[in-house]
């Protein structure tokens, strides 16, 4: 993380930086990352246990989709301090809630990081306010309209429903065979009776932009082709193809992996990458054993998920939460009796 705070910093005397501001927001993520880093760290000599760490994120979930649903029914945003009037974005009938990210797409990506997480708390103790949090985080990341951030989440369920279903007994094949009919009668069902209104809203209404982010896709590799190793600049990839390439494009690259690739070149992106594997697999190895293992695999493959067909590069908020979620994972070490018992008996 250190090395991609210093050549960001290089880039600065090396390269045009014709955007200041994007520069800057994103080298405040990197540094604030490190910062985070080291608090978990620092955090970790007062052996907490994560069951407790994770209480403020299940209050953040709450608050952030109350805040969608009251911009829902209002159309303002109640979070711009400058603009005490502005509206949450519109489309024909579509109104696209945005929580605390200032960004529909983002509030998307931010629902499907929270939803492990929230699935996680719900799990561990089932009550009503718990579940309540885990169904209002659902339902405002419906009302973000983000294809996604549904698509994440989907995904994130699919991988619980199929890790928690044992194959080792015929009753268990046949409970999981039962399910799987139900979830296929629901699917045509829902063709048959919702479909065009979904498509209308989600296609139409909202408007079909993944053409457009294919071809963005392509402009950004040129871009990435002229400077492999250096890159571009951090944050400068709409005015570095204007002026060395003369493309445009409208938008911020919508995929964090790529814009990493594009902007910091091979340089910042496999110090970035093997940082990434590198947290991944200490977390693997950690939690193989234990309850945990697949609310974090969750995490990772839905954050990856979210997070490449947006500009999550940009999304301070679901950066922060979504590490700060794995450093803490990362860095517990007090000991849980009761899931040590759990270990036990599945070992």
């Amino acid at each position: 993380m250190l090395i991609i705070i210093l050549i960001i910093l290089f880039q600065a005397i090396l390269l045009k930086i014709y955007n200041t501001t994007n520069y800057i927001s994103i080298l405040t993520v990197y540094i604030n990352l490190l910062l985070l880093l080291l608090f978990s760290y620092t955090l970790s000599k007062y052996n907490y246990n994560i069951k407790e760490i994770i209480i403020p994120i299940v209050i953040f979930s709450f608050i952030n989709s109350i805040l969608g649903l009251i911009q829902f029914k209002t159309g303002k945003l109640f979070i711009n301090f400058k603009d005490q009037e502005a509206l949450i974005r519109s489309y024909s009938t579509v109104k696209r809630v945005s929580g605390f990210i200032i960004g529909d797409n983002g509030a998307g990506n931010l629902g499907a990081i929270l939803f492990p997480i929230l699935l996680y708390n719900y799990n561990n103790k089932k009550n009503l306010i718990n579940l309540l949090v885990l169904v209002l985080n659902i339902l405002f990341t419906i009302l973000t309209f983000t294809r996604i951030g549904y698509l994440a989440i989907i995904i994130e369920i699919m991988i619980y429903f199929l890790y928690k279903n044992k194959f080792n007994n015929i009753k268990n094949i046949i409970l999981f065979i039962t399910k799987i009919i139900i979830i296929y009668f629901c699917i045509i069902c829902f063709y048959k009776f919702a479909y065009n209104k979904f498509y209308q809203i989600l296609f139409i209404d909202r408007g079909d932009t993944v053409t457009g982010r294919f071809l963005q896709f392509r402009y950004a590799l040129m871009a990435f082709i002229t400077k492999p190793l250096s890159g571009i600049g951090t944050g400068q990839y709409n005015e570095y193809i204007v002026n060395n390439l003369f493309l445009f494009d409208p938008c911020v690259i919508h995929s964090q992996l790529l814009n990493t690739l594009v902007e910091g070149g091979l340089l910042i992106f496999i110090p970035f990458i093997l940082f990434n594997i590198f947290i991944i697999l200490k977390l693997i190895k950690k939690y193989k054993m234990k309850n945990e293992f697949i609310y974090i695999i969750m995490l990772i493959i839905g954050n990856l998920i979210a997070t490449n067909f947006n500009p999550n590069q940009y999304y301070d908020i679901n950066i922060y939460i979504y590490y700060t979620i794995l450093f803490l994972f990362l860095f517990e070490n007090k000991v849980d009796f009761k899931n040590k018992t759990k270990d036990s008996f599945y070992n």
